[in-house]
């Protein structure tokens, strides 16, 4: 595992964008299920309240996760062209 990791005749990317998704939709889904205990804490208080905060929140966690999965896409789309107009590795040469 550590071999592939150091070589560098060969993009990260593949390999790593995948965990980097499903942390941030983890993260998403952790920033909902808090914000969700808050909003059915807050109904209790006031319903008006905590209605806007379950609301919010769950807005804010779709917003993450589109986020995230938006930059996981861009990141593979511009090693793609990188690798398909320049070269297949880190070390090929630009072509003039």
């Amino acid at each position: 595992m550590l071999s592939k990791l150091t070589n560098l005749d060969d993009f990260l990317v593949d390999r790593l964008v995948r965990p980097f998704h499903l942390l941030g939709s983890a993260f998403a889904v952790l920033v909902a299920l808090i914000g969700w205990l808050f909003g059915v804490a807050a109904l209790l208080q006031s319903p008006l309240v905590g209605g806007l905060v379950l609301v919010t929140v769950t807005l804010l966690a779709a917003l993450i996760f589109l986020g995230v999965r938006i930059a996981a896409e861009t990141v593979i789309a511009v090693f793609r062209m990188h690798q398909r107009f320049i070269g297949g590795g880190p070390w090929d040469r630009v072509p003039r």
